[in-house]
């Protein structure tokens, strides 16, 4: 089985699971900063150019932080990093259904994927990971992988 890996950026929206707005901490960078350390306008969406992923890691390291959720999810001079994974076999890719999920108080919790199909599986970098550690973004994959599959993944890799 093999993973495909990428990372792409949010745009702020009213996303998230079930975890009380206070205790969500998720990595974000001001895009200013973002696009002075890339020295070009900050990319949206996809990302499979390797070398750029480098790059955004080290801008990420240099100047990433752990925010509230709530502070930044409607703030457009930030970029939240979602990281997506694709399960494949190397000829089969595994697709899901998303659960029906009920909005709570309190907390985000992510509604308007209700039981649509799945391609890929992801989240937000959350404040557990260590922006120290340069694999931050894959062992935050793992994570997410780990919560949403329910599996003990492999440590994933990047691949164009």
């Amino acid at each position: 089985m093999r993973l495909f890996s990428c990372w792409c950026f949010s745009f702020p929206d009213h996303t998230g699971y079930d975890r009380p707005v206070s205790a969500q901490r998720i990595l974000c960078i001001r895009r200013s900063a973002l696009e002075e350390f890339l020295g070009f306008p900050a990319p949206i969406g996809f990302t499979p150019d390797v070398e750029l992923q480098g790059n955004i890691r080290r801008a990420f390291q240099a100047h990433g932080e752990f925010l509230p959720r709530a502070d930044v999810e409607e703030d457009p001079t930030f970029l939240q990093p979602i990281v997506y994974s694709v399960v494949t076999d190397g000829e089969r890719v595994l697709v899901f259904t998303r659960a029906e999920r009920k909005k709570k108080q309190g907390a985000f919790v992510e509604t308007r994927l209700n039981r649509l199909i799945g391609l890929a599986c992801g989240g937000h970098v959350e404040a557990r990971d260590d922006l120290r550690d340069a694999s931050f973004f894959e062992k935050a994959m793992a994570q997410e992988l780990a919560e949403e599959l329910v599996i003990k993944p492999v440590q994933p890799t990047f691949r164009d």
